[in-house]
């Protein structure tokens, strides 16, 4: 994997001095993304409205992509870390990120063709029978298992450095093949786990991944991370669903043998899959027992 795109050309304070292009598919809740014609390899994200007193967590961001860049790039993982913050004073209007590669994208089969589109985690599931849209190229069970752990390499790179995501789902993510490669998106709502949680930035959460034994989905610690990323491995191992919930009964949980897991790792899976479905708060497994499972383990 390469690094960072090529050096911005010129820096700007404020959003309105940017030149920006088109937007890029559809606006998100919180903004919408631009092209900058004059800025090859980076696109602009821009807030519908400012984050007030958002400067110092963002400045923390683009320090972290710097240091992390190249960690995960090693472990074939790519992020759309902030390179550059716009707006006045302690406020942020929006940010320079770098832009997709094309790599990121699949061909997808739709009743009225074929369509290229962005490859997120949804297309890595092994599509049912009769399902519409589909990847003409579908991941193995191995390829799968395998993409699970560049996630999780992804949040144990952040975690050892005192990053905590927050708003881990199949959609924040991106893949490519041939080898499997990882692109996490959204990387604005990552925070220091000393740094004050600010409401408009640090607490976006996609539907169908909160947490049920929390009353509130305030990323305390790193534990909401761990919540999700075994609702991850579940959905994406197990279920083989985009909204599937685990069972109330935690020991309903089984691995199925065509996994791409042998029966060393199936019985471990299923062991913290039961501990992270049963436990409640400060009682999920953290990354590091997935790691040793699903691949080696991971310290830098």
């Amino acid at each position: 994997m390469t690094g960072r795109p090529p050096a911005l050309s010129s820096r700007v304070t404020l959003a309105s001095q940017l030149k920006v292009g088109d937007m890029l598919g559809r606006g998100g809740g919180q903004g919408a993304v631009y092209d900058l014609p004059r800025q090859e390899g980076y696109v602009y994200k821009h807030y519908y409205e400012p984050i007030s007193g958002a400067r110092q967590s963002f400045a923390e961001l683009v320090d972290a992509g710097v240091r992390l860049t190249p960690v995960l790039a090693a472990r074939r993982v790519m992020a759309l870390w902030p390179v550059h913050v716009l707006g006045p004073g302690t406020s942020v209007e929006g940010y320079v990120m770098p832009r997709m590669p094309g790599r990121f994208r699949a061909e997808i089969h739709t009743p009225y063709g074929s369509d290229l589109q962005e490859a997120t985690l949804d297309f890595a599931l092994a599509p049912p029978p009769g399902r519409a849209f589909y990847p003409v190229r579908q991941l193995t069970a191995g390829e799968r298992v395998e993409l699970v752990g560049l996630v999780g390499h992804f949040l144990q790179s952040l975690h050892n450095h005192g990053l905590v995501y927050g708003d881990l789902s199949l959609k924040n993510m991106r893949y490519a093949t041939d080898p499997v490669e990882l692109l996490v998106m959204d990387m604005d709502g990552v925070h220091h786990i000393s740094t004050p949680v600010i409401p408009a930035k640090d607490l976006a959460n996609t539907p169908d991944w909160n947490d049920p034994h929390r009353t509130s989905e305030l990323p305390l610690g790193f534990d909401l991370d761990r919540y999700k990323y075994a609702l991850l491995v579940y959905r994406l191992i197990v279920a083989n669903s985009v909204s599937q919930a685990f069972p109330e009964d935690a020991s309903r949980i089984v691995v199925p043998h065509e996994s791409g897991l042998d029966p060393e790792q199936r019985a471990m899976v299923e062991f913290l899959l039961h501990r992270a479905a049963s436990t409640g708060t400060g009682g999920r497994p953290p990354i590091s027992e997935w790691l040793t499972v699903l691949g080696p383990t991971y310290t830098a």
